[in-house]
């Protein structure tokens, strides 16, 4: 368990929705001995049962009304990429003056609408490894506790002792001065990950064996390219082993994206390989692969989404 000085206790945390990784967070707020609670839609309670490996242990995560929100100095969005812009604007008139947002979910594109949307406060942008998911809506199994990296997107709204607590809820937490360029790394494992496990219906180590091996490295360099056209100094070598490490580490995984493939939900692809697409057409760069993949999994998700 991780200790957080007294006067770090008194700040109260919301935690907007009831996905795995803010249920995670609710978790890590209890170990912590944290004054927090959760903004849910649809009723549920406030015990959280948890599995971890061979142990079992259970938690309250309180729920409170949206109202309630002009109590928390730290609001975090810990939702879909899909869902954050909506649930800002949702949450807007309810923030304290002096709230601090944070945003952490894969992806990007989401972090310049919600500074638009809420000006006057400071934003987080924060990318983690944790793994977690949901058996129902009352438990949560931690299939593994990663590291966390985190930045700030408003200039000079910098908090020490609210970034002494964002680095105490999902450690290891390094704070980056470019958090952007730290998405566009996760963005580039995930744009391989994702997709490709997703269509070919496969846990991630699956990604390893040779046959996916062209794909994999076509994916890589188109994003390089474009990246390099943005201002990055990305290297093709090292991204590639980063992606690697990443499918052996969680080679016995789903993928989120696989997962909603499966389960007939909506993914993220508008914000990984889709948002890939945007800013490649914006700068006039071809991204075949990326292109195609992007296409593929919206194909998949239209044909559900007809269905039902």
């Amino acid at each position: 368990m991780v200790k957080t000085p007294g006067q770090l206790n008194k700040m109260t945390i919301a935690i907007i929705g009831n996905g795995a990784i803010g249920n995670l967070l609710c978790v890590t707020c209890a170990e912590n001995e944290l004054d927090f609670f959760r903004v849910v839609r649809k009723p549920i309670g406030d015990t959280l049962s948890i599995i971890e490996q061979t142990r079992h242990s259970s938690i309250v995560a309180p729920c409170r009304p949206i109202g309630d929100l002009n109590q928390a100095k730290l609001v975090i969005l810990p939702l879909k990429a899909y869902q954050i812009v909506d649930a800002a604007a949702q949450i807007r008139p309810y923030l304290h003056e002096d709230a601090v947002i944070m945003l952490c979910h894969n992806g990007m594109g989401t972090h310049t609408q919600v500074a638009q949307l809420l000006p006057s406060h400071p934003l987080i942008i924060a990318t983690t490894s944790y793994g977690a998911f949901k058996p129902n809506s009352e438990a949560l199994t931690i299939t593994g506790r990663g590291a966390t990296q985190a930045g700030w997107w408003q200039p000079n709204q910098t908090n020490q002792t609210i970034q002494q607590i964002v680095s105490g809820l999902l450690p290891p937490c390094t704070w980056s001065e470019d958090i952007i360029l730290n998405l566009w790394q996760k963005v580039i494992v995930n744009a391989v990950i994702n997709p490709l496990t997703a269509i070919h219906k496969v846990k991630n180590g699956v990604l390893l064996e040779p046959e996916f091996a062209n794909q994999t490295q076509q994916i890589v360099a188109e994003i390089i390219h474009l990246l390099t056209a943005l201002g990055y100094n990305l290297f093709y070598p090292d991204m590639m082993k980063r992606v690697q490490d990443v499918m052996r580490s969680t080679a016995e995984n789903y993928s989120s994206m696989h997962q909603d493939i499966v389960h007939q939900r909506r993914t993220e692809i508008d914000f990984i390989n889709g948002y890939i697409v945007k800013q490649a057409k914006r700068l006039g760069i071809k991204t075949p692969l990326n292109e195609r993949l992007y296409s593929d999994i919206s194909q998949l998700e239209a044909e559900y989404a007809t269905v039902s």
